[in-house]
């Protein structure tokens, strides 16, 4: 019973962080009932931004095992992968829009529409820094070390797309969401994955990239995403596995490394062992040959007294 209450406490704590986050979005949009949504948005992701830099005393915890680095092979994959989720990504929501018409999208459009350039600028570059450091840095590696990397990766995905509530948004930002735990799982960084939701941002920004009408179909959309998703669990997969055979051959080597210690240590002490038999047996024939040295000549005597004594006799 202990150990289900440990879970669900586990499980429920990033949650409730995610729940403040919320709260505190819903408290400034009461309070500034005519402050812009996006402008609302940036300043509850610069309070969070303060508050992580606060309690983490900087940014020292933003990657936990940053010598881990990339090679070629791997940016480029991540790269291609990268514009594979946005592509998706893109053909999805439209898709989705075409089908639902979801309000809460119209909602947001209509309120990126009415922000000003420079609010915008500040939401590409302030958002994917604050929610990295919430849903990578906080929730995903809390839910990893209690839960599980699995467990983290999906349900940490959904919530993120949850977060940003359309149901435009829902497959797109659920697989960037996946990019960007592969990213933090590969580097251990939030530097990493903040780069990767930033450059996702950015595509998404610039009015020049546009997904071809043609590819604007159902079929594309569930071929694309089940490739997308298949690719990143493949990937994800890998890594952890990685992971655990490297700390098995680290747990190999160190109790090689002990049963060695304790082989030289034993074979040690025998060398002692022997040492210090060879120098009693030593010290036992030393200590006979002084007694024989001294016993003889008494024996000696006493045997000249018994034969000296019948000649006085006679």
């Amino acid at each position: 019973m202990a150990g289900r209450r440990s879970i669900v406490i586990r499980v429920a704590f990033p949650l409730l962080v995610l729940l403040a986050y919320y709260a505190g979005a819903v408290c400034l949009e009461l309070a500034f009932p005519d402050v812009s949504f996006v402008a609302l948005t940036v300043i509850v992701n610069l309070v969070v931004i303060a508050v992580y830099l606060v309690r983490h005393s900087g940014f020292r915890d933003m990657a936990v095992h940053s010598e881990r680095k990339l090679g070629w092979g791997e940016i480029l994959l991540a790269v291609g992968l990268l514009c594979l989720v946005w592509l998706f990504g893109q053909i999805s929501a439209s898709v989705v829009y075409s089908v639902t018409d979801d309000p809460a999208f119209a909602k947001y459009q209509g309120d990126m529409s009415m922000t000003t350039q420079t609010m915008a600028l500040l939401l590409v570059f302030v958002a994917p820094f604050a929610e990295e450091i919430l849903m990578r840095g906080t929730v995903y590696r809390m839910w990893r070390r209690d839960v599980g990397p699995w467990f983290a990766m999906l349900l940490s995905s959904l919530v993120f797309a949850l977060m940003h509530g359309t149901l435009v948004h829902l497959i797109p930002i659920m697989m960037l969401g996946m990019l960007c735990a592969l990213a933090y799982e590969r580097t251990g960084s939030v530097w990493t994955s903040t780069l990767v939701h930033f450059v996702y941002n950015a595509m998404s920004s610039v009015g020049f990239i546009s997904v071809p009408s043609a590819m604007v179909t159902p079929f594309a959309m569930v071929c694309g995403d089940a490739l997308c998703v298949a690719s990143m669990m493949i990937l994800f997969s890998r890594m952890i596995g990685g992971h655990k055979d490297g700390k098995t051959k680290e747990k190999r080597e160190e109790a090689h490394a002990e049963s060695g210690a304790a082989r030289e240590d034993a074979a040690g002490q025998g060398e002692c062992e022997e040492a210090q038999g060879a120098r009693g047996k030593a010290g036992g024939i030393r200590h006979a040959d002084e007694a024989s040295h001294v016993a003889y000549p008494a024996g000696a005597a006493r045997c000249g007294d018994e034969t000296e004594d019948p000649q006085e006799d006679s």
